[in-house]
């Protein structure tokens, strides 16, 4: 995974979020540009001052984390989010003060910004088609016949495990091939357990 730390003002139109808006004003607002597809998403500054830690894959947070290490940013609030448009994965560091009013504000520090490598891209699609295959096998074995029967489908005497449970995995692979997210969702969710 490969990881570009820029300046706040390179992406974002206002850095410096006031937290508390004066007599009739309205909300801070600041707007992200995705450098990739120029997908530009708006932001209120609660979103900021809360933090908005969105959680992603292991790899995507270590290598935010290590990048945050050498930079002084371990320990500063952050807002992560991904491109709506292109995936793009995104934190934002933040640093709470007073504005020049002396009024209570929010200033964004840094912004770092991630995206895998083809390889990385590919390797991930051969591991959700490896898992949708074994989880596809598993199913067909344990349900398939019963399930095929039971809908009248497919006569008990005719057909065995011999050719429900390949079918099952092939079936399993071609949808993990297709739609990796769910896999890896689903299959974080079972690892992680309760």
């Amino acid at each position: 995974m490969s990881v570009t730390a820029v300046l706040a003002d390179e992406r974002f139109d206002v850095t410096t979020l006031r937290e508390t808006p004066a007599p009739g004003e309205k909300p801070a607002v600041t707007t992200y540009t995705c450098p990739r597809c120029r997908k530009r998403t708006r932001f209120r500054v609660r979103h900021f001052v809360g933090g908005r830690r969105l959680q992603f894959v292991p790899a995507v947070n270590e290598a935010f984390d290590d990048w945050a290490a050498g930079a002084g940013f371990l320990d500063t609030s952050f807002v992560s989010w991904r491109c709506r448009s292109c995936g793009l994965y995104v934190r934002a560091y933040v640093l709470r003060g007073r504005d020049a009013q002396g009024a209570p504000a929010t200033a964004i520090a840094a912004v770092v910004e991630g995206s895998f490598s083809e390889e990385e891209r590919l390797y991930s699609r051969w591991r959700a088609l490896l898992i949708g295959a074994v989880a596809g096998g598993l199913l067909a074995f344990l349900f398939g016949g019963t399930l095929l029967t039971w809908l009248g489908l497919l006569p008990s005497a005719r057909i065995g495990p011999g050719v429900i449970v390949p079918s099952g995995v092939v079936i399993g692979a071609l949808l993990a091939w297709r739609f990796p997210k769910p896999v890896y969702w689903i299959g974080g969710t079972l690892l992680r357990g309760p």
